[in-house]
């Protein structure tokens, strides 16, 4: 219905070839390349901060897997040497100690664990960009798709108002038109000449932000291929029990762990710093050619307990539950204002496709009936269908706020329900 309504807007409104030559130039002079809605979504896993946030958790898991238990391998001590006294027991000896030392609390295992959280924290934060730079190249791409479509009907406008003013001026020199008459026309023909220009600034603009979040070249502008994308959304209930459960979303998600891992790096301190056993044994030859052989046992008492690492981490953990606690406000607050934005929108829509559209095409067919039958004018038609563009314009300014609404609601939906997968998974 929505999609028919501006098609039959356009339908009314003469083509904008009806302009001077100045006014000729369409959307595809404004950029040269266009993505449809799919291909700007599709290109997001390509752009430089998702591919490279994937790509480090990749390579820093493939390390993790690396790090040994043991964080220090066996100690070896040679130390030759010769008798010298008494002269009788003269000669070689040799003492060699091999020990092998371990944490009294697990530092191997602890920093396996502080290195793995790291990792989690990267990859849950590459998810968190993924999801932005989804946001961003969607709305981008409605925001180009929207000035496209309002610069047409802007140019039909200018093409309309172009020819008021012509046939005012010949009525004008006819002796049935005034002076101002046509001087008002002029006035409105300058001003949509204008939003045009405004129009083409914009759209140029715009498509730069479309190549920046869809990782294209920011020194050409791009262009829209296709219509609005065909949303299909759950009903309200579902969305809302869906929205409710926004600490599973990966930018709550991404500070939850890096407290996680922030807790993690400090016990890994305080093991780093604790107490350490070392046992091995010792081998000695005597000049006498005597063989002697030791048991050796020690210990490293840790001093302090890595206060000062432990310190740093346990700041910046409560740092990070903070502000998870903040990123979970501002989302559910994204996402309310989304479902409302959803509804509202969708009213306005409404209102303007079911209403105010119909009626400005009831004026200007009763203005061409009246015109038919000799009880009208040229110019009143003609200011019927100029102000017929411009409710068009309005309701496909209207329309691309309902789309967005629908999209950002989606795409968030989208976001829970492969938390979700990813969560089955990980069990």
């Amino acid at each position: 219905m929505l999609t028919s309504t501006l098609v039959l807007a356009l339908a009314l409104s003469p083509p904008a070839a009806e302009a001077n030559d100045d006014h000729r130039h369409g959307v595809a002079e404004i950029a040269s390349a266009a993505l449809s809605f799919d291909e700007s979504l599709g290109a997001t896993p390509d752009t430089a901060r998702v591919r490279g946030l994937e790509e480090s958790a990749e390579r820093k898991r493939e390390l993790d897997d690396a790090i040994p238990a043991v964080t220090a391998g066996p100690s070896v001590q040679v130390m030759p040497g010769a008798r010298v006294h008494p002269s009788g027991a003269r000669g070689f000896e040799i003492q060699i100690t091999a020990t092998q030392s371990w944490s009294l609390e697990g530092y191997g295992r602890k920093r396996i664990e502080a290195a793995r959280a790291e990792t989690e924290v990267l990859e849950v934060e590459a998810r968190a960009q993924a999801l932005d730079q989804r946001l961003a190249a969607a709305h981008a791409w409605i925001r180009v798709h929207a000035a496209e479509l309002e610069l047409e009907l802007a140019q039909a406008e200018f093409a309309q108002l172009t020819e008021l003013a012509q046939t005012l001026e010949r009525a004008r020199e006819a002796g049935v038109g005034t002076r101002s008459g046509v001087a008002d026309a002029r006035a409105l023909v300058a001003d949509a000449e204008g939003r045009i220009a405004d129009l083409r600034g914009v759209i140029h603009d715009l498509g730069l932000v479309l190549a920046r979040e869809t990782g294209g070249d920011t020194s050409k502008p791009l262009r829209t291929r296709g219509d609005y994308p065909d949303i299909q959304l759950p009903s309200e209930a579902e969305l809302r029990r869906q929205f409710a459960e926004v600490e599973s979303l990966p930018p709550v998600a991404q500070q939850r762990l890096l407290a996680r891992t922030e807790r993690a790096r400090a016990a890994e301190a305080k093991s780093a710093r604790a107490t350490r056993m070392n046992a091995g044994l010792s081998f000695q030859r005597e000049a006498t050619s005597d063989v002697v052989l030791f048991g050796v046992i020690g210990a490293s008492i840790g001093v302090g307990g890595g206060a000062r690492e432990r310190g740093t981490a346990v700041a910046a953990a409560r740092r990070a539950e903070a502000e998870a606690e903040a990123v979970a406000l501002a989302l559910q607050a994204t996402l309310t204002t989304a479902l409302h934005d959803l509804n509202h929108s969708q009213g306005v829509v409404e209102i303007l496709a079911e209403h105010t559209l119909p009626a400005h095409v009831e004026l200007v067919d009763s203005h061409a009936q009246a015109l038919e039958l000799g009880e009208g004018t040229l110019p009143e038609l003609l200011r019927a269908r100029a102000r017929h563009s411009a409710v068009a314009r309005e309701f496909a300014a209207a329309r691309a706020e309902w789309v967005w609404a629908r999209v950002q609601v989606w795409l968030y939906y989208e976001a829970f329900l492969s938390e979700q997968a990813l969560g089955q998974e990980a069990k």
